[in-house]
């Protein structure tokens, strides 16, 4: 956001996202963990427009959160290696109780991987805070072989679901950047 000179505070929603059950699919599971935290925060900014955001992957329909330990982590890239998973992205924009919220996916295919290049890949750069148990911006290029759809949704921030959702709410993130250009 700052790249755009869009001025934003950061808050963090006091949601408890094992609340939700990962019994459905992907995507709508990733929707709704968006669309909570959004609500929680919005309830308390009404007068402002709330941005919230989930990343999550899943091999099929099974979804794969932040691995809890480094070996679950390492598992979870022995299930990925040589396969497609999908990373799903959703972003709500809410405004008063007006909600947008969209969802968008990319699909990642791995090299195959061996146990010494998982446990390499784990002590460079030990990604147990990411969900699937890596991160693109973090030697991911050692571990993706092929990209089918944005790099920014692997990433966790899908800037055309921003767009869209700022849009709906009748705002130009292009207003931010010409403001900013027309005080420099």
């Amino acid at each position: 956001m700052k790249k755009y000179h869009v001025p934003f505070s950061q808050i963090a929603p006091q949601f408890d996202e094992k609340t939700i059950s990962t019994k459905m699919p992907p995507a709508e599971y990733c929707q709704k963990l968006a669309e909570c935290k959004a609500q929680e925060v919005a309830s308390n900014y009404s007068d402002h427009v709330v941005i919230a955001g989930d990343t999550i992957v899943a091999l099929g329909d099974q979804i794969f959160n932040k691995p809890t330990s480094i070996d679950e982590g390492k598992q979870m890239l022995k299930n990925f290696s040589g396969k497609t998973h999908g990373v799903y992205s959703a972003l709500s924009v809410q405004r008063g109780k007006e909600l947008f919220c969209e969802v968008d996916i990319t699909y990642v295919t791995f090299f195959p991987l061996t146990d010494e290049q998982i446990d390499a890949y784990y002590q460079l750069f030990l990604p147990t805070d990411c969900s699937g148990g890596y991160s693109i911006e973090r030697g991911g290029e050692l571990l993706i072989e092929k990209l089918e759809g944005t790099y920014d949704n692997v990433a966790g921030f899908p800037m055309k679901l921003l767009i869209r959702g700022l849009a709906k709410h009748g705002i130009d993130i292009w207003d931010f950047s010409k403001a900013f250009l027309s005080h420099s």
